[in-house]
């Protein structure tokens, strides 16, 4: 078994064992919740201040371990993302034709073609807004085709940079004639 695939497996058994416990202390946490008094138990406060601790804990420390745990445990390395076929569009020609053809491809591989909440046919993030309000533009820089545009659904208050999408656009070497997606 591979470092990843030992790590990914004990990732994910921390995650089960974690997800235990978080049940655990949710049944303490409503064994003490409006109990009537009981003999001995004349002072409330203990047992509030029980329950604020492990309500605390469950909502501030171990639901965010155990999702992130888990999307660590998932993670892929990303590779080049695949897009549309290239079709008659020869990459290495610097010209109107061209680029509009490529602004056409990332536009459909990447921005929400109907109206929200049709979802996507190929369950991959396609992007809520459309190419126009994202300012999609497709240009050529040193013998290379680039994409970029804003991420809307990422904070105003962030630095441009931080908010923008920047790729490049090139013929994938497994396949052939397909339009792939590298990042800068």
């Amino acid at each position: 078994m591979s470092q990843v695939a030992a790590l990914r497996l004990g990732l994910r058994e921390v995650v089960k064992e974690l997800e235990g416990t978080r049940d655990r202390l949710v049944g303490l946490r409503e064994l003490g919740a409006d109990p009537p008094p009981a003999e001995g138990d004349a002072d409330p406060e203990p047992l509030a201040e029980m329950c604020a601790v492990i309500e605390c804990g469950l909502h501030d420390c171990l639901g965010p371990l155990i999702g992130d745990l888990q999307t660590a445990a998932d993670y892929q390395a990303r590779s080049p993302r695949c897009g549309q076929p290239l079709g008659e569009i020869d990459l290495s020609r610097s010209d109107e034709t061209t680029r509009q053809a490529l602004y056409e491809l990332v536009k459909k591989d990447n921005f929400f073609p109907g109206p929200p909440g049709a979802g996507d046919p190929e369950d991959r993030w396609v992007a809520p807004y459309s190419a126009e309000d994202a300012r999609l533009e497709v240009f050529r820089l040193h013998a290379r085709w680039f994409a970029t545009w804003l991420k809307l659904e990422e904070p105003e208050a962030l630095p441009e940079a931080a908010r923008r999408e920047l790729l490049v656009l090139a013929e994938s070497e497994e396949h052939p004639g397909v339009l792939v997606y590298r990042e800068v």
